[in-house]
């Protein structure tokens, strides 16, 4: 499974789960993906950013950090 950002023709932005990209690509050209917002169905990848996964040293230490500013 992959999660995909999303945006519409209008600019609206949502997530959506695949099984992979080639699904996506297959339900994208079908018109079988549509905005929740403005029920659209030209649909594109929006730009995404990597999520890298902290080691858990880093993972204790932002916790901390968050824990310390409140």
């Amino acid at each position: 499974m992959i999660l995909f950002d999303l945006r519409c023709a209008q600019g609206h932005e949502f997530e959506a789960w695949f099984k992979d990209g080639a699904a996506f690509g297959a339900q994208s050209k079908a018109s079988e993906i549509s905005c929740p917002v403005c029920g659209g169905s030209e649909i594109a990848k929006a730009p995404m950013a990597p999520r890298l996964r902290r080691r858990p040293r880093e993972e204790k230490r932002a916790a901390n950090k968050v824990a310390a500013a409140a």
